[in-house]
């Protein structure tokens, strides 16, 4: 029977080197064109509008979808006379 060694593996340390922190200069204004009050008016009844839209349209699918699911509904009700 062969006999085992036990010899232990030692593992050797990594140094870890510290980062340096560096210091950021300060923030700068950016230099940007603001929009005139009845433009961002204006921005805001566009942006209500699509969202609007996009609601109809999901609600539109919704009902579709419900519409396709009470069908198969239907077709298992009479299919198996679960309806007494």
């Amino acid at each position: 029977m062969p006999v085992k060694s036990s010899k232990s593996v030692r593992s050797t340390a990594t140094k870890v080197t510290p980062k340096k922190v560096t210091k950021t200069s300060e923030v700068q204004k950016p230099d940007v064109k603001l929009i005139s009050m009845n433009e961002y008016w204006n921005d805001l009844k566009n942006r209500t509008a699509i969202h609007q839209y996009e609601w109809s349209m999901a609600v539109k699918d919704m009902k579709k979808t419900i519409s396709l699911f009470d069908t198969y509904r239907q077709q298992l009700v009479s299919e198996f006379n679960l309806n007494k």
